[in-house]
């Protein structure tokens, strides 16, 4: 079994709730944006880090490697996994590339500006079990309200 992946976004710096039912502040959308605008939206967040049915280790190890055409999507991921985690580097001329990351936000029309989603090293709460009320407002919790 693989851990959840949290990570915090880069626009309102909150984290990727995975989606429950049971808790409203993860009722809500969100993006990954690439370097050529690509926008993966997702509406119910696993945890594993697929944003839009794209994974975001390798998005990363295609937006920095030309040669990622010729691999398959495990090697992809596990190359984009150590690019993340600064155990691999890409040189180019001698000299290290400064490295092109997706970006995970809440508010898919902001412009990417490369920035490095960060991730949480334990799992974000819900703001509900920490005595805060939170509203919802996405179509299913109203289709059930409003029985």
């Amino acid at each position: 079994m693989t851990s959840k992946i949290y990570f915090k976004t880069c626009d309102k710096n909150t984290p990727t709730l995975v989606y429950d039912m049971a808790f409203p502040s993860s009722h809500h959308s969100y993006f990954m944006k690439s370097d050529t605008l690509d926008v993966y939206r997702e509406k119910e967040y696993k945890g594993d880090g697929i944003f839009g049915g794209k994974d975001f280790f390798i998005l990363i190890a295609e937006m920095n490697f030309k040669k990622h055409k010729t691999r398959t999507k495990s090697e992809l991921r596990e190359l984009g996994t150590n690019l993340y985690n600064g155990t691999q580097k890409i040189f180019i001329g001698g000299k290290e590339k400064t490295l092109k990351w997706p970006e995970i936000v809440a508010d898919d029309e902001r412009p990417w500006l490369n920035r490095k989603s960060e991730k949480y090293a334990t799992p974000p709460v819900y703001p509900e079990t920490q005595g805060k009320n939170v509203e919802c407002d996405c179509d299913v919790c109203c289709a059930i309200c409003d029985l």
